[in-house]
């Protein structure tokens, strides 16, 4: 069963009134925006559990929420997070899209206190044709083109934001790893997956599949292992580069400077 809310204050209502499996929740809405309607859930919830009797029995349980936003760029995914929410979907998406996430997010509650589970995962995450995946799958950017076409200017402004958004976050992974701070690998495993999801959504597929390994590898509390699916990253995404270079689409929209070269020589150590 489906319940649309058609404002965050609507949703918040509705939620008070009973309990779903899922919200599916629009950052963009009028009365009361996504984030802002998140936090009063997170806040309400809080409070329901503070105040529960038995302290194993909550009388609101957490409730998974979905962002839906129109791009995933560094800085989206940790407002979202920030807010309380558990991951963000880019509009358009596919059917396939939302159930491999609600999959995705019932099997992180369920490992949250199995590290061992996710350094296994890693593993066999790394032994799944990472070498045989496609550098790039060009099929990734139908909907960001037919996206264009709605909203002219917003490929050229995505394109332009894609490779210093992912250069970035390499680059945070580094520095992370280089403070050693006791949440180092909670943060890493952050980082890894808003790459992880960028990459995805531009059809840069081995790039994507190492940031996953990084990403379960910091979960699991292997430092050293996620670091090393990130240099395996960044080499991944310098191949990715020509080929998205020359798609059509991209060369169309892209200036010379406005998708800068990558180097192919980053050792991970925060030199290049």
């Amino acid at each position: 069963c489906v319940i649309e809310a058609v404002d965050g204050k609507e949703a918040l209502a509705l939620h008070t009134a009973g309990r779903f499996d899922c919200i599916l929740m629009d950052l963009q809405m009028p009365v009361m925006g996504g984030l802002d309607a998140t936090r009063e859930i997170r806040t309400r919830e809080a409070a329901q559990r503070a105040a529960a009797p038995d302290p194993h029995t909550a009388p609101l349980p957490r409730v998974p929420i979905i962002a839906l936003t129109a791009n995933a760029m560094l800085g989206d995914r940790e407002r979202c997070l920030a807010a309380g929410m558990d991951d963000f979907l880019t509009k358009p998406f596919e059917r396939a899209a939302l159930l491999a996430l609600l999959d995705r997010i019932a099997g992180a509650q369920a490992q949250r206190a199995q590290p061992l589970a996710r350094g296994r995962a890693a593993m066999q995450l790394a032994g799944t044709g990472v070498d045989t995946a496609p550098v790039f799958d060009a099929q990734a950017l139908d909907g960001l083109i037919r996206l264009d076409t709605q909203s002219p200017g917003l490929l050229r402004e995505l394109v332009t934001r894609l490779l210093p958004s992912a250069l970035a976050l390499l680059d945070q992974i580094d520095q992370i790893a280089a403070h050693n701070e006791t949440d180092a690998g909670a943060q890493i495993a952050l980082a890894a997956h808003t790459l992880r999801g960028l990459c995805a959504r531009f059809g840069a597929v081995q790039t994507a599949l190492l940031a996953a390994c990084a990403e379960e590898s910091a979960h699991a509390g292997d430092i050293e292992g996620a670091l090393r699916f990130a240099v395996q990253s960044r080499s991944a995404l310098a191949r990715f580069e020509p080929e998205f270079r020359q798609h059509p689409a991209i060369a169309a929209v892209s200036e010379p400077a406005a998708v800068p070269a990558l180097d192919h020589h980053h050792d991970g150590k925060g030199k290049s």
